[in-house]
């Protein structure tokens, strides 16, 4: 039996609400001028878009159970990915740049998962190298419950 969680938070990707819903209402408001079976195709595909994306990626939750962290995007459980809390090094409350923008960054050693154009962070060096950083409102919040857990 999976122990409850002891620290949770969801955040909604805003940008993504706010803008994937557009070509679908443009597509659907062209339906008003011009009622033909392209322009429901091209509504129905853009609405199909939107639903896929927004399921996928609508969110971002940060989840620390147990002895592991946990990150994913959308409501369906995946992308999903985590961390033993002993392979973490070093925590850190950091502020990203909006320059590194929103979203999945980063191929190589350092990774940025946020859900914001910028804005706080926690900064999670590891014992490889690797940086992990994870945006979230309440930095300190989740940085606290990540050293407790570490230093047991």
């Amino acid at each position: 039996m999976n122990a409850p969680a002891s620290y949770r938070r969801a955040q909604p990707f805003a940008a993504m609400w706010l803008g994937l819903p557009l070509p679908g209402l443009l597509a659907s408001a062209s339906l008003l001028q011009r009622p033909d079976g392209d322009v429901a195709l091209a509504a129905a595909l853009a609405w199909a878009v939107c639903a896929i994306g927004l399921v996928s990626f609508g969110r971002m939750v940060i989840e620390l159970a147990q002895e592991r962290l946990h990150w994913t995007f959308g409501f369906l459980g995946w992308p999903r990915w985590e961390l033993a809390l002993a392979d973490i090094a070093q925590v850190q409350c950091v502020r990203v740049s909006a320059w590194r923008g929103a979203g999945i960054k980063g191929l190589g050693k350092d990774r940025l998962f946020t859900v914001t154009m910028g804005g706080p962070a926690v900064r999670l060096s590891l014992h490889d190298g690797r940086i992990v950083t994870l945006g979230t409102p309440e930095p300190e919040r989740l940085a606290a419950f990540i050293e407790a857990r570490r230093r047991r």
